[in-house]
């Protein structure tokens, strides 16, 4: 079996300074056995073949990404120590393509957290080869808030000659009354503002 076939033996992860994950960890689940922690929440069935890793946050999120996978794998990331494990609310994924994200907020920075890895596939000899990094996503957009929106260039015709470049990576979630359309996806919104020069824009 693997160094670390169980959470005692978690291989240290380094925890990258952006999402580009410069610096990686190879990983298998060949050989691995069954742990007896706590199950995770998803393709728990698979949990014959797991291996463990650990991360220390240096902030309150961070992305945990495995890449290459040779087979169905899945991945959750807990607290606690070893044989007192608690899955974090939805820290559950499985791989598509080979790959699998998963976005963690509300972590507290300086404290240890366990990675779960094991495929899917409750067959005995069914093992994934991986790559696996922690990566750290930037802080918040300026215009995170409406307090805060960003003001936009009332253009003079339709063409647009001036535009403004937007992005909502690392927003949050807004306390403003929730729009009529799509409501669901304003876990991440950022704001604009534009002061009109005709009826019509």
């Amino acid at each position: 079996p693997p160094a670390n076939d169980n959470c005692a033996g978690a291989v240290s992860l380094t925890v990258n300074a952006d999402i580009n994950c410069g610096v990686t960890t190879n990983g298998t689940t060949e050989s691995a056995s069954a742990s007896v922690e706590t199950a995770p929440s998803c393709s728990a069935t698979g949990v014959n073949d797991d291996v463990w890793y650990s991360f220390t946050a240096t902030g309150t999120a961070h992305q945990v990404r495995i890449s290459g996978a040779t087979n169905t794998t899945a991945i959750a990331v807990y607290t606690g120590s070893c044989g007192a494990l608690t899955q974090i609310s939805g820290a559950c994924a499985s791989t598509t393509s080979g790959t699998a994200t998963l976005n963690l907020t509300g972590l507290t920075a300086a404290t240890t957290y366990r990675v779960r890895v094991y495929t899917t596939s409750s067959t005995a000899g069914v093992f994934s080869t991986f790559t696996m990094c922690v990566g750290t996503p930037p802080p918040p957009p300026a215009n995170d808030n409406c307090a805060g929106a960003t003001s936009l260039t009332v253009n003079a015709d339709y063409n647009c000659g001036i535009t403004t470049n937007g992005s909502t990576l690392s927003a949050t979630q807004s306390t403003e009354t929730a729009p009529s359309c799509s409501a669901t996806g304003v876990n991440d919104d950022v704001w604009y503002t534009f002061v009109a020069t005709n009826t019509q824009h």
